[in-house]
């Protein structure tokens, strides 16, 4: 299990976390290679995993279940137990950074849908492990996904 609280880029006098809950869907090639599915970040195209706000009613791994299939039409099976937590700023439209916090849950993906709900919105891209890690500039998020994967790396 991996320490919950905030990545080490934050201060205790920074401002609060908007909190998120996410997957990192990941599988293995017909070689048996690991592999993760990536989306693309609506603002600037760059490669992440589905993660969103708590949605009403639903628990953090439920909504990170749901973040999944929209985002990335992705459907499997969710660890109870959660990955770890990462934090980044993201501009908020009035200009200023705004700090979000995503707990992120292992997804192993059994299948992806065709068409999901934010197909027009986003790209989603199966990735080898060293290239997902390659695609992700992200330091936080990367650094969760070696520590959270690091035997099968």
């Amino acid at each position: 299990m991996f320490d919950l609280q905030p990545a080490s880029d934050r201060l205790a006098a920074d401002p609060p976390c908007i909190d998120e809950f996410g997957v990192v869907p990941w599988d293995y090639d017909r070689t048996g290679a690991l592999r993760f599915l990536l989306v693309a970040a609506r603002e600037d195209a760059r490669w992440t995993v589905p993660k969103g706000r708590l949605i009403a009613e639903m628990s953090p791994r439920e909504t990170a279940m749901r973040e999944a299939f929209n985002e990335a039409g992705a459907i499997g099976r969710v660890d109870p137990n959660p990955l770890g937590r990462f934090t980044y700023r993201r501009p908020s439209p009035s200009g200023e950074d705004v700090w979000h916090a995503a707990t992120l849950f292992s997804m192993r993906v059994n299948g992806t849908l065709l068409n999901w709900p934010e197909k027009a919105d986003r790209k989603r891209h199966w990735f080898e492990h060293h290239q997902a890690l390659t695609a992700i500039d992200d330091p936080n998020l990367r650094n969760l996904l070696i520590r959270a994967f690091a035997a099968a790396l």
